[in-house]
Protein backbone atom coordinates (compact mmCIF):
# COMPACT_ATOMS: atom_id res chain seq x y z
CA UNK A 1 0.00 0.00 0.00
CA UNK A 2 1.39 3.32 -1.28
CA UNK A 3 0.33 6.31 0.36
CA UNK A 4 0.67 10.40 0.55
CA UNK A 5 -0.02 11.80 4.39
CA UNK A 6 -1.55 14.77 2.74
CA UNK A 7 -4.57 15.20 4.53
CA UNK A 8 -8.01 13.38 6.08
CA UNK A 9 -10.55 12.89 3.78
CA UNK A 10 -13.83 14.43 4.88
CA UNK A 11 -16.92 12.92 2.89
CA UNK A 12 -18.59 15.92 3.38
CA UNK A 13 -15.44 17.70 1.12
CA UNK A 14 -16.63 15.87 -1.59
CA UNK A 15 -18.88 17.00 -4.14
CA UNK A 16 -18.20 15.03 -7.60
CA UNK A 17 -16.41 11.19 -7.81
CA UNK A 18 -15.57 10.02 -10.83
CA UNK A 19 -15.32 6.30 -10.98
CA UNK A 20 -13.40 4.84 -14.17
CA UNK A 21 -14.10 1.08 -15.48
CA UNK A 22 -13.46 1.00 -19.25
CA UNK A 23 -12.86 -2.32 -20.11
CA UNK A 24 -15.37 -4.72 -20.54
CA UNK A 25 -18.62 -5.36 -20.16
CA UNK A 26 -18.06 -8.18 -16.85
CA UNK A 27 -15.78 -5.83 -15.14
CA UNK A 28 -18.27 -2.84 -15.58
CA UNK A 29 -20.92 -4.52 -14.02
CA UNK A 30 -19.00 -5.99 -11.43
CA UNK A 31 -17.43 -2.35 -10.60
CA UNK A 32 -21.18 -1.49 -9.22
CA UNK A 33 -21.22 -3.04 -5.80
CA UNK A 34 -18.68 -0.48 -4.98
CA UNK A 35 -20.68 2.23 -6.57
CA UNK A 36 -23.16 1.77 -4.41
CA UNK A 37 -20.35 1.67 -1.26
CA UNK A 38 -19.18 4.99 -2.62
CA UNK A 39 -22.57 6.25 -3.04
CA UNK A 40 -23.17 5.11 0.94
CA UNK A 41 -19.78 6.87 1.84
CA UNK A 42 -19.96 10.03 -0.13
CA UNK A 43 -24.06 10.74 0.01
CA UNK A 44 -23.85 14.55 -0.74
CA UNK A 45 -21.22 13.59 -3.93
CA UNK A 46 -22.91 13.30 -7.27
CA UNK A 47 -21.25 10.01 -9.08
CA UNK A 48 -19.85 9.98 -12.43
CA UNK A 49 -19.38 6.37 -14.23
CA UNK A 50 -17.33 6.47 -17.12
CA UNK A 51 -17.50 2.94 -18.88
CA UNK A 52 -16.98 1.55 -22.29
CA UNK A 53 -19.61 3.41 -25.04
CA UNK A 54 -21.28 0.30 -25.69
CA UNK A 55 -22.56 -0.17 -22.23
CA UNK A 56 -23.65 2.87 -21.48
CA UNK A 57 -27.10 2.60 -22.25
CA UNK A 58 -27.47 -0.38 -20.80
CA UNK A 59 -26.35 0.83 -17.70
CA UNK A 60 -28.44 3.59 -18.24
CA UNK A 61 -31.73 1.83 -17.74
CA UNK A 62 -31.20 0.50 -14.36
CA UNK A 63 -31.96 2.90 -11.01
CA UNK A 64 -28.21 3.22 -10.07
CA UNK A 65 -28.19 6.92 -8.83
CA UNK A 66 -25.11 7.65 -11.11
CA UNK A 67 -24.36 10.14 -14.13
CA UNK A 68 -23.71 6.96 -16.37
CA UNK A 69 -21.08 8.48 -19.45
CA UNK A 70 -20.06 5.98 -22.45
CA UNK A 71 -16.73 6.60 -23.84
CA UNK A 72 -15.81 5.83 -27.45
CA UNK A 73 -12.60 4.49 -27.95
CA UNK A 74 -10.73 5.04 -25.13
CA UNK A 75 -7.98 2.70 -26.62
CA UNK A 76 -6.84 5.17 -28.88
CA UNK A 77 -5.31 8.21 -28.40
CA UNK A 78 -7.81 10.20 -29.87
CA UNK A 79 -10.71 8.64 -27.59
CA UNK A 80 -8.40 9.02 -24.62
CA UNK A 81 -7.75 12.49 -24.78
CA UNK A 82 -11.71 13.00 -25.11
CA UNK A 83 -12.30 11.06 -22.05
CA UNK A 84 -9.78 13.46 -20.72
CA UNK A 85 -11.54 16.71 -21.33
CA UNK A 86 -14.99 14.99 -20.41
CA UNK A 87 -13.40 14.04 -16.74
CA UNK A 88 -11.54 17.59 -16.37
CA UNK A 89 -15.34 18.95 -16.96
CA UNK A 90 -16.56 17.78 -14.08
CA UNK A 91 -14.38 19.08 -11.86
CA UNK A 92 -14.39 15.88 -9.55
CA UNK A 93 -12.51 16.24 -6.49
CA UNK A 94 -12.20 12.22 -5.82
CA UNK A 95 -11.33 9.60 -9.42
CA UNK A 96 -11.05 5.86 -8.63
CA UNK A 97 -9.35 3.87 -11.29
CA UNK A 98 -11.52 0.70 -10.57
CA UNK A 99 -9.25 -2.08 -12.28
CA UNK A 100 -5.25 -1.75 -13.57
CA UNK A 101 -6.34 -1.36 -17.34
CA UNK A 102 -4.23 0.85 -18.53
CA UNK A 103 -6.75 3.36 -19.66
CA UNK A 104 -8.18 3.23 -16.43
CA UNK A 105 -4.78 3.92 -14.63
CA UNK A 106 -4.40 7.41 -17.72
CA UNK A 107 -7.91 9.18 -17.20
CA UNK A 108 -7.51 8.98 -13.44
CA UNK A 109 -3.99 9.98 -13.23
CA UNK A 110 -5.24 12.99 -16.09
CA UNK A 111 -8.40 13.62 -14.61
CA UNK A 112 -7.28 16.41 -12.68
CA UNK A 113 -9.21 15.11 -9.82
CA UNK A 114 -7.46 16.31 -6.62
CA UNK A 115 -8.00 12.88 -4.71
CA UNK A 116 -7.13 9.55 -6.19
CA UNK A 117 -7.70 6.22 -5.24
CA UNK A 118 -7.60 2.74 -6.55
CA UNK A 119 -5.24 0.95 -9.25
CA UNK A 120 -3.02 3.99 -10.35
CA UNK A 121 -0.22 1.45 -12.02
CA UNK A 122 -1.58 -0.73 -14.97
CA UNK A 123 -0.69 -4.47 -14.60
CA UNK A 124 1.00 -5.99 -17.31
CA UNK A 125 -0.65 -9.91 -17.04
CA UNK A 126 -3.40 -10.61 -19.10
CA UNK A 127 -5.23 -12.52 -15.70
CA UNK A 128 -4.84 -9.06 -13.55
CA UNK A 129 -7.58 -11.07 -10.96
CA UNK A 130 -4.80 -13.72 -10.70
CA UNK A 131 -1.89 -10.89 -10.07
CA UNK A 132 -0.77 -9.57 -6.54
CA UNK A 133 -1.71 -5.70 -6.98
CA UNK A 134 -1.89 -2.29 -5.32
CA UNK A 135 -4.25 -0.17 -3.64
CA UNK A 136 -2.66 3.18 -4.48
CA UNK A 137 -4.59 6.49 -2.40
CA UNK A 138 -3.22 9.89 -3.50
CA UNK A 139 -3.87 13.03 -2.12
CA UNK A 140 -4.98 11.70 1.29
CA UNK A 141 -4.47 9.77 4.33
CA UNK A 142 -6.55 6.56 4.67
CA UNK A 143 -6.76 3.24 6.13
CA UNK A 144 -5.93 1.12 3.28
CA UNK A 145 -5.05 -2.72 2.80
CA UNK A 146 -1.61 -3.82 1.39
CA UNK A 147 -0.99 -5.44 -2.10
CA UNK A 148 -3.18 -8.67 -2.07
CA UNK A 149 -3.92 -11.40 -4.63
CA UNK A 150 -6.16 -13.62 -6.46
CA UNK A 151 -9.41 -11.50 -5.65
CA UNK A 152 -13.05 -12.47 -7.09
CA UNK A 153 -13.31 -8.92 -9.69
CA UNK A 154 -16.12 -7.65 -7.42
CA UNK A 155 -14.16 -7.48 -4.32
CA UNK A 156 -10.64 -6.42 -6.48
CA UNK A 157 -13.50 -2.76 -6.97
CA UNK A 158 -14.49 -2.94 -4.06
CA UNK A 159 -10.40 -2.89 -2.61
CA UNK A 160 -10.54 0.56 -3.60
CA UNK A 161 -13.54 1.44 -1.43
CA UNK A 162 -11.07 -0.39 1.78
CA UNK A 163 -8.64 2.12 0.53
CA UNK A 164 -10.82 4.91 1.46
CA UNK A 165 -11.45 3.52 4.71
CA UNK A 166 -15.42 2.00 3.60
CA UNK A 167 -15.69 -1.28 5.66
CA UNK A 168 -18.83 -2.22 5.22
CA UNK A 169 -20.88 -2.32 1.91
CA UNK A 170 -24.60 -2.72 1.03
CA UNK A 171 -26.19 -6.05 1.02
CA UNK A 172 -25.66 -6.91 -2.74
CA UNK A 173 -28.80 -7.30 -4.26
CA UNK A 174 -30.43 -7.65 -8.01
CA UNK A 175 -29.69 -3.87 -9.93
CA UNK A 176 -33.30 -1.60 -9.90
CA UNK A 177 -34.52 -1.56 -13.58
CA UNK A 178 -36.49 1.30 -14.89
CA UNK A 179 -39.68 -1.01 -15.21
CA UNK A 180 -41.25 1.08 -17.50
CA UNK A 181 -38.26 0.39 -19.98
CA UNK A 182 -38.63 -2.77 -19.77
CA UNK A 183 -41.77 -3.54 -20.14
CA UNK A 184 -41.60 -1.58 -23.34
CA UNK A 185 -39.17 -3.83 -24.21
CA UNK A 186 -40.59 -6.90 -23.72
CA UNK A 187 -44.25 -5.70 -25.29
CA UNK A 188 -42.15 -5.28 -28.44
CA UNK A 189 -40.28 -8.42 -28.29
CA UNK A 190 -43.16 -10.41 -28.03
CA UNK A 191 -45.03 -8.93 -30.88
CA UNK A 192 -41.73 -9.45 -32.72
CA UNK A 193 -41.91 -13.29 -31.99
CA UNK A 194 -39.06 -13.01 -30.14
CA UNK A 195 -39.70 -13.97 -26.77
CA UNK A 196 -42.02 -17.44 -26.28
CA UNK A 197 -45.48 -17.43 -24.56
CA UNK A 198 -44.36 -19.75 -21.63
CA UNK A 199 -41.76 -20.19 -19.75
CA UNK A 200 -38.49 -20.41 -21.34
CA UNK A 201 -34.32 -20.78 -20.63
CA UNK A 202 -31.71 -18.34 -22.12
CA UNK A 203 -28.45 -19.64 -22.95
CA UNK A 204 -25.38 -17.42 -24.22
CA UNK A 205 -22.83 -19.81 -25.83
CA UNK A 206 -20.14 -18.07 -26.23
CA UNK A 207 -17.22 -15.50 -24.98
CA UNK A 208 -15.05 -13.02 -25.74
CA UNK A 209 -11.79 -15.91 -25.72
CA UNK A 210 -12.77 -18.95 -27.55
CA UNK A 211 -11.54 -21.45 -24.98
CA UNK A 212 -13.71 -19.99 -22.81
CA UNK A 213 -16.35 -21.47 -25.01
CA UNK A 214 -17.84 -24.50 -24.37
CA UNK A 215 -18.86 -26.34 -27.61
CA UNK A 216 -21.78 -25.40 -29.66
CA UNK A 217 -22.75 -28.72 -30.37
CA UNK A 218 -22.87 -29.10 -26.50
CA UNK A 219 -25.16 -26.43 -25.70
CA UNK A 220 -27.41 -27.72 -28.55
CA UNK A 221 -27.82 -30.83 -26.64
CA UNK A 222 -28.35 -29.32 -23.77
CA UNK A 223 -31.03 -27.58 -25.06
CA UNK A 224 -32.80 -30.09 -26.19
CA UNK A 225 -32.80 -31.67 -23.15
CA UNK A 226 -34.40 -28.80 -21.73
CA UNK A 227 -37.20 -28.81 -24.31
CA UNK A 228 -38.14 -32.58 -24.47
CA UNK A 229 -38.05 -33.00 -20.77
CA UNK A 230 -39.19 -29.91 -19.31
CA UNK A 231 -41.16 -28.60 -21.70
CA UNK A 232 -39.74 -25.24 -21.51
CA UNK A 233 -38.71 -22.95 -24.56
CA UNK A 234 -35.10 -22.45 -25.23
CA UNK A 235 -33.67 -18.86 -26.74
CA UNK A 236 -30.16 -18.94 -28.20
CA UNK A 237 -28.93 -15.24 -27.69
CA UNK A 238 -25.80 -13.50 -28.96
CA UNK A 239 -24.61 -10.41 -30.59
CA UNK A 240 -24.01 -9.71 -34.29
CA UNK A 241 -20.06 -10.25 -34.28
CA UNK A 242 -20.90 -13.83 -32.81
CA UNK A 243 -23.41 -14.85 -35.77
CA UNK A 244 -20.58 -16.12 -37.47
CA UNK A 245 -19.42 -18.47 -34.38
CA UNK A 246 -22.91 -19.83 -35.05
CA UNK A 247 -22.05 -22.69 -36.87
CA UNK A 248 -24.75 -25.90 -35.73
CA UNK A 249 -23.66 -29.36 -36.61
CA UNK A 250 -26.76 -30.32 -38.47
CA UNK A 251 -28.56 -27.33 -41.53
CA UNK A 252 -31.19 -25.79 -39.57
CA UNK A 253 -33.62 -26.17 -42.25
CA UNK A 254 -34.24 -29.94 -41.92
CA UNK A 255 -34.10 -30.12 -38.04
CA UNK A 256 -37.31 -30.54 -36.63
CA UNK A 257 -37.30 -28.45 -33.81
CA UNK A 258 -34.35 -26.01 -34.94
CA UNK A 259 -33.29 -23.81 -31.93
CA UNK A 260 -35.10 -20.40 -31.05
CA UNK A 261 -32.12 -17.23 -31.82
CA UNK A 262 -32.20 -14.07 -31.33
CA UNK A 263 -29.44 -11.82 -32.54
CA UNK A 264 -28.95 -8.45 -31.16
CA UNK A 265 -26.26 -5.76 -30.26
CA UNK A 266 -28.62 -3.83 -28.03
CA UNK A 267 -27.53 -4.75 -24.77
CA UNK A 268 -30.66 -3.10 -23.13
CA UNK A 269 -32.96 -5.35 -25.30
CA UNK A 270 -30.65 -8.22 -24.51
CA UNK A 271 -31.25 -7.80 -20.75
CA UNK A 272 -35.11 -7.28 -21.21
CA UNK A 273 -34.54 -11.02 -22.81
CA UNK A 274 -32.51 -12.42 -20.01
CA UNK A 275 -34.82 -10.74 -17.37
CA UNK A 276 -37.56 -12.31 -18.62
CA UNK A 277 -35.92 -15.98 -17.92
CA UNK A 278 -36.47 -19.01 -15.74
CA UNK A 279 -32.33 -19.74 -16.43
CA UNK A 280 -29.65 -18.42 -17.74
CA UNK A 281 -26.86 -20.53 -18.98
CA UNK A 282 -23.77 -19.31 -20.60
CA UNK A 283 -20.14 -19.30 -20.22
CA UNK A 284 -17.49 -16.71 -17.90
CA UNK A 285 -18.34 -13.76 -20.03
CA UNK A 286 -20.48 -10.71 -19.57
CA UNK A 287 -23.80 -11.69 -19.82
CA UNK A 288 -23.08 -14.51 -17.17
CA UNK A 289 -22.31 -10.90 -15.06
CA UNK A 290 -25.90 -9.20 -16.55
CA UNK A 291 -27.67 -12.26 -15.70
CA UNK A 292 -25.99 -12.19 -12.04
CA UNK A 293 -26.92 -8.42 -11.88
CA UNK A 294 -30.90 -8.88 -12.99
CA UNK A 295 -31.17 -11.32 -10.05
CA UNK A 296 -31.65 -14.21 -12.47
CA UNK A 297 -31.00 -17.84 -11.72
CA UNK A 298 -28.12 -19.11 -13.67
CA UNK A 299 -25.67 -21.58 -14.93
CA UNK A 300 -22.00 -20.90 -15.80
CA UNK A 301 -19.31 -22.86 -17.37
CA UNK A 302 -15.67 -22.20 -16.41
CA UNK A 303 -12.10 -23.12 -17.50
CA UNK A 304 -9.07 -21.09 -18.17
CA UNK A 305 -10.35 -18.82 -15.04
CA UNK A 306 -11.49 -20.21 -11.86
CA UNK A 307 -15.24 -19.20 -10.57
CA UNK A 308 -13.25 -17.99 -7.04
CA UNK A 309 -11.71 -15.07 -9.20
CA UNK A 310 -14.68 -14.38 -12.40
CA UNK A 311 -17.86 -15.50 -11.34
CA UNK A 312 -20.46 -13.00 -10.15
CA UNK A 313 -21.35 -12.86 -6.54
CA UNK A 314 -24.76 -11.93 -6.08
CA UNK A 315 -27.71 -13.88 -6.89
CA UNK A 316 -27.75 -17.49 -7.20
CA UNK A 317 -25.39 -19.41 -9.12
CA UNK A 318 -24.27 -22.54 -9.97
CA UNK A 319 -20.36 -22.56 -11.42
CA UNK A 320 -19.03 -25.61 -12.91
CA UNK A 321 -15.28 -25.64 -13.16
CA UNK A 322 -12.68 -28.52 -13.72
CA UNK A 323 -9.32 -27.49 -13.03
CA UNK A 324 -6.77 -28.51 -14.98
CA UNK A 325 -2.70 -27.87 -14.18
CA UNK A 326 -2.78 -24.62 -16.30
CA UNK A 327 -5.71 -23.30 -15.00
CA UNK A 328 -5.83 -20.24 -14.22
CA UNK A 329 -4.59 -19.79 -17.62
CA UNK A 330 -2.31 -17.03 -18.57
CA UNK A 331 -1.71 -17.54 -21.96
CA UNK A 332 -2.76 -16.46 -25.51
CA UNK A 333 -3.33 -19.54 -27.09
CA UNK A 334 -4.37 -22.89 -25.11
CA UNK A 335 -1.38 -24.87 -24.30
CA UNK A 336 -4.14 -27.76 -24.66
CA UNK A 337 -5.68 -27.48 -27.66
CA UNK A 338 -6.61 -30.41 -28.54
CA UNK A 339 -8.40 -31.23 -25.06
CA UNK A 340 -9.33 -27.98 -23.66
CA UNK A 341 -10.21 -27.76 -20.32
CA UNK A 342 -14.28 -26.84 -21.16
CA UNK A 343 -14.54 -30.19 -22.74
CA UNK A 344 -14.05 -31.52 -19.32
CA UNK A 345 -17.18 -30.59 -18.53
CA UNK A 346 -20.49 -33.05 -19.59
CA UNK A 347 -23.70 -32.39 -21.17
CA UNK A 348 -25.11 -35.00 -18.22
CA UNK A 349 -23.70 -32.62 -15.24
CA UNK A 350 -24.51 -29.28 -16.71
CA UNK A 351 -27.69 -30.74 -17.12
CA UNK A 352 -28.31 -32.18 -13.67
CA UNK A 353 -27.04 -28.38 -12.61
CA UNK A 354 -29.87 -27.00 -14.66
CA UNK A 355 -32.55 -29.71 -13.21
CA UNK A 356 -31.24 -28.16 -10.06
CA UNK A 357 -31.70 -24.46 -10.63
CA UNK A 358 -35.29 -25.30 -12.83
CA UNK A 359 -36.54 -27.11 -9.42
CA UNK A 360 -35.42 -24.26 -7.16
CA UNK A 361 -36.82 -22.08 -9.26
CA UNK A 362 -40.56 -23.59 -9.42
CA UNK A 363 -40.33 -23.86 -5.60
CA UNK A 364 -39.36 -20.40 -5.49
CA UNK A 365 -42.04 -19.35 -7.43
CA UNK A 366 -44.63 -21.25 -5.63
CA UNK A 367 -43.47 -20.00 -2.31
CA UNK A 368 -44.76 -16.33 -3.39
CA UNK A 369 -48.39 -17.49 -4.59
CA UNK A 370 -48.52 -19.51 -1.84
Amino acid sequence: MRRRHDQALRPDDIRVVLVVELTRLGDALSTLPAVRALASRFPAAHIHLFVDDRFATLLGGFDLNVNVHGIRGSASPGGMGSAVRRARQLGADLVCSMSPAKRNVLLARWSGARFKAGYLHSAGSLVHYDTPLTIEVRGFAEAAPAAFPGNNIEQRALRVCAGLGIVSYPVQRPLRVNENTFETLCADLHAQGVLPGGPYVVIHPFSGWTFRSWRLKNYIRLSELVRERHGMEVLFLFSRHEQDLWKPPWDGKHAAHPPRVYVSDDLLTSAAVIRGARLFIGNDSGPLHLAASLGVHRVGLFGPSSPALTAPLAGRGTHLYKRVECSPCRQRTCVRAAHPCMDLISVEEVYASVCGALGAQLTTDASRHA
